[in-house]
């Protein structure tokens, strides 16, 4: 087994499945990479039963298995064991109780509640973080 680990994974990855010589297994950091690659049949179905034992056995269940189920395939090509929260966002709900601003169900509310905050002369949002290039 060779393994292979590069600032150019995302490129890497795609040149060594498109030449016939995939890695027996990788560790991605995009889970959408994989999609093309699956869609074309270059990927190994781990088959329904690896998938049912990730929901029996993983504490975060069924939510966490569906991270490796590629739509429209019925096929379960791999598992989540590190995820990245960059793209959550984080509020205290005591400041939304507080100011009376309720729970936020969508990106609409969210950005309602945005501009309602600034208006009110509260801070809406307090932290960002960022990776380099791979900042979106």
């Amino acid at each position: 087994m060779r393994g292979n680990g590069s600032d150019a994974f995302e490129r890497q990855i795609v040149i060594d499945v498109e030449a016939g010589s995939p890695p027996n297994i990788a560790v991605s950091p995009e889970p959408g990479l994989l999609c093309d690659p699956a869609l074309r049949g270059r990927l190994a179905d781990l088959g329904g039963g690896t998938a049912s034992w990730m929901t029996e056995t993983d504490a975060a269940g069924s939510p966490w298995t569906a991270l490796g189920l590629h739509a429209g395939l019925e096929a379960f090509f791999g598992s989540s064991y590190n995820v990245n929260v960059r793209p959550l966002v984080w509020s205290r709900s005591e400041t939304f109780d507080d100011l009376d601003y309720g729970l936020l169900r969508s990106m609409g509310e969210r950005r309602a509640s945005t501009e309602r905050m600034v208006e009110d002369e509260a801070m809406p949002r307090c932290i960002g973080i960022g990776s380099g290039a791979t900042s979106g």
